[in-house]
């Protein structure tokens, strides 16, 4: 164990001159592990955010040494409570952006998703992290249902996610009213806008949020927002001056390949041979 130590303290002394060197402040959080999703979670747990980055100091057998700043720009936005649109690649690390600060800041933060899959992939990570998490759809039993909003009421529950549908109902924001939910954090955001690839209808109600909660900060999270997009995002939630956050979003994992349509039925089957 002392030997494991010791050398994690090594590999914690290198992130912390590459992150110093690289504009981290003193009271940065530097934390190593496999995986930068459970590292930053733990970090938040015990750090602070917004006076500096997160470094997670990427350990992977046989990868180099890398410092990851774990969108730390919209972490310290979504930390001072500033209204934020947040535009980056898919896998990039978006959730992280929402779930950080909620740690490490009082109240409730929502989230707003479409996906019951998406909302129990998010509730099963946060829990394995030790993160109390609540879900609030359809597939719950009454019971569990029940256990979820008193968890809420409790204040035990730092994280719940529910559906736009959900939110819609009168007797769901009355909840939220009375637990005094601090952040809302809606993935998908492209679902907001007319403009979008695939818009739904009750998330526009969404707009009616800053009315209903105006203490609440709103946070607009999407992986296919073009500037078009985005500030449709940005005037049906009703956003004064927000902080806007544009990621890359090149994929140099993928490749495209453009080809003229000759024989359907064999270029099918030639791509399906090579994989």
């Amino acid at each position: 164990k002392e030997q494991e130590q010791s050398a994690e303290d090594a590999l914690l002394a290198k992130a912390a001159k590459l992150a110093l060197k690289n504009g981290a402040k003193a009271e940065t959080q530097f934390v190593t592990n496999n995986s930068p999703y459970e590292a930053i979670i733990k970090s938040a747990k015990t750090g602070k955010i917004g006076d500096g980055k997160i470094f997670v100091l990427n350990v992977e057998e046989g990868s180099e040494y890398s410092v990851l700043d774990g969108d730390a720009e919209a972490i310290d936005a979504l930390s001072r409570g500033e209204h934020t649109v947040v535009a980056t690649a898919t896998a990039s690390g978006k959730s992280l952006c929402y779930q950080a600060p909620a740690l490490v800041r009082e109240g409730l933060t929502l989230v707003v998703s479409p996906l019951i899959a998406l909302m129990k992939d998010q509730v099963d990570g946060l829990r394995a992290c030790g993160i109390p998490a609540v879900q609030l759809n359809s597939s719950l039993t009454s019971e569990e249902r029940q256990d979820a909003e008193q968890a809420l009421l409790d204040g035990t529950c730092q994280l719940a996610f529910a559906s736009p549908e959900r939110l819609a109902t009168g007797g769901f924001r009355a909840l939220l009213k009375r637990i005094g939910v601090q952040r809302f954090a809606i993935d998908e955001a492209h679902c907001i806008s007319h403009w979008g690839h695939d818009f739904r209808p009750d998330y526009r109600l969404l707009g009616e949020l800053k009315q209903l909660f105006p203490r609440a900060s709103l946070h607009a999270c999407t992986a296919t927002a073009t500037e078009q997009v985005r500030a449709d995002i940005v005037a049906q939630l009703g956003l004064a001056d927000p902080t806007v956050i544009v990621g890359n979003f090149d994929r140099p994992n993928l490749q495209y390949h453009v080809v003229p349509r000759s024989n359907e039925v064999e270029q099918a089957l030639e791509v399906i041979d090579r994989h």
